[in-house]
């Protein structure tokens, strides 16, 4: 009897602990034209020494437990387009609200002008956005790829 209330107890605390499933929402265009998901299209959460490879199904991912990572790395990867985004936070990745995540690529000709990029060298933009279903604005990183 006691065995199994104490074990009930250490399962109702596990239960506790667990980061409560969050859904996001998954987009992807190129240059401005929205594209299906590949198959095997995946996004990649690198954070304490870890890879959790979790496959989108049906446009929409589960966030993983990211516990206490202080950074974390993320990739997109949907057939032959693979992006990469550093070292965000868990504030800048788990969501407060219901979220939409949009990947998109753009090739030249640029209509960006952000100081301390040589725009003649870039080949092609990587851009997530963050796009809040309930209230708010978002946001987006940006990345250019040389």
């Amino acid at each position: 009897m006691f065995t199994a209330i104490c074990l009930s107890i250490i399962g109702m605390f596990f239960n506790s602990c667990q980061q409560e499933k969050i859904e996001i929402l998954i987009h992807f265009s190129i240059d401005d034209q929205k594209q299906e998901l590949d198959a095997d299209a995946e996004i990649i959460f690198v954070f304490d020494d870890k890879a959790d490879h979790i496959k989108i199904q049906d446009g929409k991912i589960l966030l993983p437990d990211f516990g206490t990572a202080k950074h974390i790395d993320v990739y997109f990867v949907s057939g032959e387009v693979k992006m990469t985004f550093k070292k965000l936070t868990i504030g800048e990745i788990v969501p407060t609200q219901e979220m939409v995540w949009e990947y998109r690529v753009d090739h030249p000709p640029f209509y960006e002008d952000y100081p301390g990029v040589d725009w003649s060298k870039v080949k092609k933009i990587h851009y997530w956005s963050f796009a809040p279903q309930e209230q708010g604005e978002g946001f987006e990183i940006i990345e250019p790829v040389l």
